[in-house]
């Protein structure tokens, strides 16, 4: 994988038993209703929301404290 990729797990998450998505550039996610598309987005949208959550926190509490 290379540095510019990002690559995602899901386990046993609603309607996705196992995924592992490498995303580099455009990434396109296909399928039939119900096999986990906006399931696999929605888990992104919220880990990158902690994610973001936690850089603020360090930037409040470490770099303007």
């Amino acid at each position: 994988m290379e540095e510019s990729q990002i690559k995602i797990t899901v386990n046993n998450f609603r309607a996705i038993e196992k995924a592992e998505i490498n995303i580099d550039g455009i990434t396109v996610v296909t399928g039939e209703n119900g096999c986990g598309k906006s399931t696999l987005s929605n888990s992104c949208i919220i880990h990158l929301r902690q994610l973001l959550n936690m850089i603020n926190w360090f930037i409040r509490n470490y770099l303007f404290h």
